[in-house]
């Protein structure tokens, strides 16, 4: 410490007061000790007696920061062991120094040391001091030690019998695969043996000697012979029809590449094909050779063959309708086999004969099946049935004519008679089979139907006795009638017949037979009825036309809503198919029947049609009803903060109507839109009243988020820990903020050796309108803690990791860190974030995080060794080359 007093020029007066970045001691002196006071412009007053002003000078104190050279220490390097950066082993040392010793180092201030090329000894680690500071200096004394020798034997083995290794050179080490195979195969690391091991793979076993400056390592390939598979005990029944078949499958999955041998010889290799039309049944081996110490794998399958049945060829079998039953079998050429089963289009007599009826059973094709011992088939075989009908000449009967009826055929009256007969009698019948009788030329009597038999079947005949009489009188009377209020015939000259429309008009119009009377007749139709009388050998018929007079059509009474600002709608249309011509009543101010709303008054519009003839008048009507347009208001915009309360959006309409439907909805079920739960958009408020046209109005909501500076916090730091970011320790806060006071990084990065203590404030700029966030970070500087003797540890930590290849620093490197195993490591990033986490490191973290590579930049370790806690920075700079 020296006393600033002594830095004013001149000759100053005592009795002043100090004033600066902190408090100086020795009163009017200013006592300043660059250990605890901090730099910066002090302030020197001295208070005037009246009228004199007090006065005031300053002094400007900076503080160079000592050099730090780490701590001196020693390391053993192995011949073989990569190049090592020295400076790491120092312990946190400054950069910017220079290695001497007894070879120079490559690295520049990293201080890299190859055991290749470089010599063992003291190599010292030199900082230039910034004045007034002293230059200063660490070093490493290195010493170079033969590698372990790591060699061993492992001998190749078979899946399933287990390996482990022979002869080891430098006992005492551990076992691992490199690389780990993924198998689910495992290691023990202190024995070697393989368990779970994967047929027919080779695994990379790496064995490393026992931890040391020296430690080693190699690896050897081990074999893993594969257990040949012959399968298991297999059976085969082959049918003596079959076609060849594979023995193999037979084994349930045995392995392809063995040998067949058996009762005879097999084609198809390794498959065994086996064919039942020219090998031997018996019991066939199928043989695999084994490898790499695997026995050799033998398994059998036993063939039997069974005979195929035999149900002979196929047959047919034609019968007369009217014939006997006999044996289907008979029918089947060959030898057929006995004991089978007959199918087909009905059940069948006589068991395995098949007795077909022809008076009970179906003709069509018969299905005989001798079951096959498996795997032989069913054997199946058919015979066709056909039964040739017997003639049928009907029905003897007689037949009475009217004389001025049409010629009529006797055929039908045959019922049922077969076509293609003969008609004989006492004259020649015309139509041929129909045999059609006309009275006017053809004679009454006996007429005789003779049908010819298709073989077995014979000759059949039937008669028709005819006779002649005269034709009822059927003439009626029928007067015209208007739609819908029915007809009925007048005189009917022979009664009890029957009356039909002739033709039928096909318009929903019907007649009662019995009656004549007419339903549902169509006006403007002309009816053609027909009167038909009674039943009897001299019925007789005639048609007269009726006329239908059309009612008059006002259309169907209907309704019109419509909006006041519609257009204009002809109500004529709505009536639904009215007869043109009619009247409205009251007249609308079209002068016709086109209702126009902005015009005409709503209600009750009669349409009045004349009837023509005997059919009255008619009239409908058509109810008006006019509905009036809504009015949704006008578009607007509101602008809110997401932490603003909420706005009721129909009141931004500026007198809207009241029953409209927002959309999209919002959380409050109605139009109260809150920017804590409802997305910004455009929100429509529509109105409905059918049948006018929807109307709407928007308004277009934006939601601006409202500035987040995260959570205030304090920390205490010492004047010589390395710099921390303020913006870590507020939780979350938005990027893009401003702190104040500004700190020397010119960001939130807090350097203890250079920044003040004080309250730091982050403060975030709001968007409009949301309001500026702002949140502290007490700082708070202690040096007592600084002052507590560091744990001693056996190793020392590097503060640098470089993964770019180049062989230095590709890892981050703790040294012995053997003696870390079962001791948590962390590490974190300047958000707190855990990015890796072990309690077994061996230096092999290589900068990643779930497989990707980590950004450049400042991340941080912490080690809980013996009680202890160990923590500090590690730079990742991948772009180091």
């Amino acid at each position: 410490a020296t006393n600033l007093f002594a830095d004013l020029g001149g000759t100053p007066d005592n009795g002043g007061v100090w004033t600066g970045p902190s408090a100086l001691a020795g009163g009017d002196l200013g006592t300043f000790d660059p250990a605890t006071n901090t730099a910066g412009v002090y302030t020197y007053t001295v208070t005037g007696v009246a009228p004199c002003a007090n006065a005031v000078q300053t002094v400007t104190v900076t503080i160079n920061a000592a050099p730090n050279p780490g701590t001196t220490t020693s390391v053993g390097i192995c011949t073989t062991a990569p190049a090592t950066d020295l400076l790491p082993l120092l312990g946190g040392a400054d950069n910017g120094g220079v290695w001497t010793g007894p070879s120079a180092l490559a690295g520049g201030d990293l201080g890299t040391f190859d055991p290749a090329t470089d010599l063992a000894g003291v190599y010292t680690y030199t900082l230039t001091g910034v004045a007034p500071c002293a230059n200063a200096n660490a070093t490493v004394t290195v010493t170079i030690t033969a590698a372990d020798d790591a060699t061993f034997v492992y001998a190749d083995f078979c899946a399933g019998s287990g390996g482990t290794p022979g002869v080891i050179n430098t006992p005492g080490g551990t076992f691992s695969f490199n690389p780990n195979p993924g198998d689910g195969s495992t290691i023990v690391p202190g024995t070697g043996v393989i368990a779970n091991e994967v047929a027919g793979s080779t695994y990379n076993v790496q064995y490393t000697t026992p931890a040391g400056p020296c430690q080693s390592s190699s690896t050897i390939p081990v074999n893993i012979g594969t257990p040949v598979n012959p399968g298991i005990t297999g059976t085969h029944v082959f049918c003596s029809t079959d076609a060849a078949g594979d023995l193999l499958p037979d084994l349930g999955g045995a392995d392809n590449g063995g040998v067949w041998t058996g009762p005879s010889a097999l084609a198809g290799g390794d498959l065994g094909t086996f064919d039942p039309a020219t090998n031997t049944a018996g019991v066939y081996t199928y043989t695999l050779t084994g490898t790499n110490g695997c026995a050799n794998g033998v398994e059998t399958v036993t063939v039997t063959i069974n005979a195929a049945p035999d149900v002979g060829t196929v047959g047919t079998h034609t019968y007369c309708s009217t014939g006997g039953a006999t044996n289907l079998f008979a029918d089947l050429g060959g030898t057929p086999d006995n004991g089978g089963v007959w199918t087909g289009p009905s059940a069948l007599a006589g068991g395995d004969l098949g007795t077909f009826d022809p008076a009970t059973n179906t003709a069509g094709i018969y299905t005989y099946t001798v079951t096959g011992v498996a795997p032989c088939a069913n054997a199946v075989q058919t015979v066709t049935v056909t039964i040739n009908a017997a003639p049928n000449a009907g029905t003897t009967t007689v037949f009475g004519i009217c004389t001025v009826a049409p010629a009529a055929d006797l055929l039908p009256l045959l019922g049922g008679a077969d076509n293609g007969g003969v008609w004989t009698g006492p004259s020649a019948l015309a139509g041929g089979d129909l045999g059609t009788f006309d009275p006017a030329t053809n004679t009454a009597g006996v007429y005789t139907y003779t049908v010819t038999g298709v073989a077995p079947c014979a000759n059949v005949f039937a008669t028709v006795t005819v006779t002649i009489t005269a034709n009822d009188d059927p003439t009626f009377v029928y007067a015209d009638f208007c739609a819908g209020s029915g007809g009925t015939p007048g005189v009917i000259n022979t009664p009890g017949g029957t009356f039909s429309f002739n033709p039928d008009p096909g318009d929903g119009s019907t007649i009662v037979p019995g009656t004549g009377v007419i339903s549902n007749g169509v006006g403007g139709s002309i009816y053609n009825i027909q009167y038909l009388t009674p039943v009897g050998p001299c019925q007789d018929s005639v048609t007269i036309a009726v006329n239908v007079d059309t009612p008059a059509n006002p259309g169907t009474n209907n309704t019109l809503t419509t909006c006041s600002t519609a257009g204009t709608t002809d109500l004529f249309t709505l009536l639904g198919g009215a007869d043109v011509g009619g009247t409205w009543s009251p007249v609308m101010t079209s002068g016709t029947g086109v209702f126009d709303p902005a015009t005409d008054v709503a209600g009750v519009y009669t349409y009045l049609v004349n009837g023509v003839g005997t059919c009255g008048n008619d009239s409908a009507t058509v109810t008006v009803t006019i509905n009036a347009a809504g009015n949704p208001g006008t578009n607007n915009t509101l602008t809110a903060c997401s932490t603003d309360g909420t706005t009721d959006l129909f009141t931004l309409l500026g007198g809207a109507d009241v029953g409209g439907v927002w959309s999209p909805a919002m959380a409050s079920g109605t139009g109260v839109f809150n920017p804590a739960v409802d997305a910004g958009g455009n929100y429509t408020y529509t109105l409905t009243n059918a049948p006018c046209v929807p109307v709407n109005a928007t308004i277009t909501v934006t939601v601006n988020v409202a500035a987040n500076a995260g959570t205030a916090n304090t920390v205490t730091l010492c004047d010589t820990d390395p710099t921390v970011d303020l913006f870590s320790l507020i939780g979350g806060a938005d990027l893009g903020g401003v702190w104040s006071p500004a700190m020397a990084s010119g960001t939130g990065v807090y350097n203890p050796a250079i920044d003040v203590a004080g309250t730091y404030t982050y403060t975030v700029t709001g968007v409009a309108p949301c309001g500026n966030a702002a949140t502290t970070v007490d700082v708070i500087i202690d040096n007592t803690p600084c002052t507590t003797t560091p744990p001693t540890t056996p190793f020392v930590i590097s503060n640098m990791l470089t993964p770019n290849g180049d062989g230095k620093n590709d890892t981050w490197i703790i040294t012995n860190v053997s003696q870390l195993d079962g001791s948590p490591v962390t590490i974190f990033n300047r958000w707190g974030t855990k990015l890796y986490e072990t309690n077994s490191y061996n230096n092999d973290w290589n900068g990643t995080y779930n497989g990707q590579d980590l950004p450049d930049g400042s991340y941080y370790y912490v080690i809980e060794f013996n009680g202890e806690v160990i923590q500090g920075p590690l730079t990742l700079l991948r772009t180091n080359k």
